[in-house]
């Protein structure tokens, strides 16, 4: 198999951060708009359960399944309702991340020998490219645009990759995390700054980093940002662990909230990881949210 070319010298990318409070939604976060739709289980024949991770405009959707094993996972997408798997020959676990709309999968692989590591990986037209193994575990392709340009990690930085460069993201930071981009160019990242005691969630717009937000003093993640600058992933409506979390789409005109039916008990969870430009959405649930004509 080739190797994807992450051992280029590496040019550096400078964001400034700005100093505004940070990009979020408008509305009331106490009162937010619930998505209408229905909610499709997603379970890949002969596995223990399927995990999506991405959906493009098409309606691809790319996951992993797992086994007993939560380490040993194999790869698929599911096209025209057919699960086709993805497996990196050699590797014990082999989980896709993201696929645009041409197709392209990338993702990340782990193998047992020579040594326990995990690199990245592309997928395109059912061949592998894969690049070197990194024993820190931390080395991936998180997301792929039509463009081609893929945002992940080597080791403890983010890293944009573009027509075969390798870029470094914020290089003076004490941990970075490349999570998505979109076609604008925007990059989601995860930072930890120096002098600060955890990461927070960024977004470089044109340049500048933007601290995010999602109803503020409640913890959240972000997993997408897409193309109309839309924020997905989940959050929690209040300080104490026991209330149910709830995935969102968040932007400027407000916030909109998905539950997986069921989960509304003390400490249940919809984590919702991509939503395509027709509105439908993939979440850790293993489920695909399907939107209601309007």
């Amino acid at each position: 198999m080739n190797r994807i070319a992450l051992a280029l010298t590496s040019t550096v990318l400078t964001f400034a951060i700005a100093p505004a409070e940070g990009a979020g939604p408008a509305g009331d976060c106490r009162n937010p708009a619930v998505a209408e739709g229905s909610y499709v289980d997603i379970n890949m024949p002969g596995r223990v359960s399927a995990h999506p991770t991405a959906i493009n405009d098409r309606g691809d959707i790319v996951g992993y399944s797992l086994e007993d094993d939560p380490e040993q996972a194999i790869g698929f997408v599911l096209r025209d309702g057919g699960f086709t798997p993805l497996v990196v020959p050699g590797a014990f676990n082999t989980s896709p991340l993201d696929i645009n709309n041409a197709g392209v999968i990338v993702g990340f692989y782990c193998v047992m020998v020579p040594e326990y590591g995990c690199g990245p990986f592309t997928w395109r037209n059912g061949e592998f490219t894969t690049g070197p193994v990194s024993l820190d575990y931390n080395s991936s392709l998180s997301a792929i645009n039509n463009a081609g340009t893929m945002v992940g990690n080597i080791g403890n930085r983010a890293v944009i990759v573009r027509h075969g460069q390798v870029e470094d993201v914020v290089p003076d930071a004490v941990w970075s995390s490349g999570i998505d981009l979109n076609e604008r160019g925007d990059v989601l990242l995860n930072i930890q700054q120096v002098g600060e005691p955890v990461f927070r969630s960024y977004l470089s717009t044109r340049g500048a980093l933007r601290a995010l937000r999602v109803c503020d003093g409640f913890p959240f993640s972000v997993t997408r940002v897409t193309n109309q600058r839309e924020l997905v992933g989940w959050t929690r409506f209040g300080d104490s662990p026991l209330l149910p979390s709830l995935a969102f789409v968040a932007s400027s005109r407000g916030l909109a909230v998905y539950q997986y039916p069921g989960s509304d008990v003390p400490g249940g969870w919809t984590g919702l990881r991509d939503v395509n430009a027709a509105g439908y959405a993939v979440g850790f649930r293993g489920f695909l949210f399907v939107p209601a004509r309007r």
